[in-house]
């Protein structure tokens, strides 16, 4: 029975929510102060509910240099943030690219994981300025393709284009651009974490270790090549050693990275076949035209 401890009288106590209070209706003392509201929070996304306490608006976007939380406050509520009419003129270039983005990835029923990777990767690219005198569109087909193809995504470069309304040369400069930058979004897969241990072992540059990288995303992306991770690794470390140094001794690539003389042997000779198709983005004809043939 809830009783007032000032006044004694049963069933006299209300509890005032907005306050967080237990006031007796009787004699008004206040019995209890600071409640803890434990009840679920949820948003409200109307915008006409006037002094609704209730959390109103989007979520939170990360792509957003405030991250969306920089409201308009009126009178009656706060405004949703894509309803603001203040941004900076980089977010607001940002959501103009966003909503293309979304569009074309809509438009190919791609899932909803590939265009957030999309725009994490063009934001990534134009936060640096690195999209100036380049073609908008290219580099967002290229930011969509790459993503495609970074998780898995089969679909056709020739859609992506079409849907951007870009030609295969655009598409291609700016997928060189694009490329660069893949890292701060996409992570170095484990084939690529240990080749660069191998190429430290070789006193590689950092320069042939970007190639070494490079050189191992195209032998992912070829279609019927599928090794283990450390025989990827040493094959790109050894390819791009043939592509410099025009030589290939196997035994101290065998004895850093324990994969036999002869796996060494034969994949490599597999993509020296095949290496105007899978290294031409990579390396120049003279450098593919000297590589050894062992």
């Amino acid at each position: 029975m809830d009783v007032c401890i000032e006044c004694k009288k049963p069933n006299s106590l209300l509890m005032d929510e907005s306050e967080g209070t237990i006031v007796c209706t009787l004699c008004g003392r206040v019995n209890v102060i600071k409640i803890i509201d434990d009840t679920a929070e949820w948003r409200n996304f109307q915008d006409d509910e006037g002094e609704d306490p209730r959390r109103v608006g989007m979520p939170n976007n990360d792509l957003l240099g405030d991250k969306g939380i920089g409201t308009t406050i009126s009178d009656s509520s706060l405004k949703r943030w894509g309803q603001r009419s203040q941004f900076s003129s980089l977010d607001s270039a940002l959501l103009k690219t966003f909503i293309e983005i979304e569009t074309v990835c809509n438009s190919l029923a791609l899932p909803a994981s590939i265009s957030e990777k999309s725009k994490k990767l063009f934001k990534n690219i134009y936060v640096k300025k690195l999209t100036k005198g380049k073609s908008h569109m290219g580099v967002v087909c290229a930011c969509i393709f790459i993503t495609c193809r970074k998780m898995n995504n089969k679909c056709p470069v020739y859609d992506i284009a079409r849907e951007c309304s870009i030609d295969k040369a655009k598409l291609y400069k700016s997928y060189l651009l694009v490329r660069e930058h893949t890292i701060d979004v996409f992570p170095l897969s484990s084939a690529q974490k240990l080749a660069c241990e191998y190429a430290e072992k070789l006193n590689f540059s950092e320069e042939k270790v970007k190639k070494v990288h490079k050189i191992i995303e195209e032998l992912v992306e070829y279609k019927s090549y599928k090794e283990k991770d450390e025989v990827l690794a040493i094959l790109g470390v050894f390819l791009v050693g043939a592509l410099v140094r025009g030589v290939c001794h196997t035994e101290k690539y065998t004895e850093i990275s324990g994969v036999k003389e002869d796996v060494i042997v034969t994949n490599y000779r597999d993509v020296f076949v095949k290496r105007y198709k899978i290294m031409q983005n990579l390396a120049t004809s003279w450098e593919l035209a000297n590589m050894p043939n062992i």
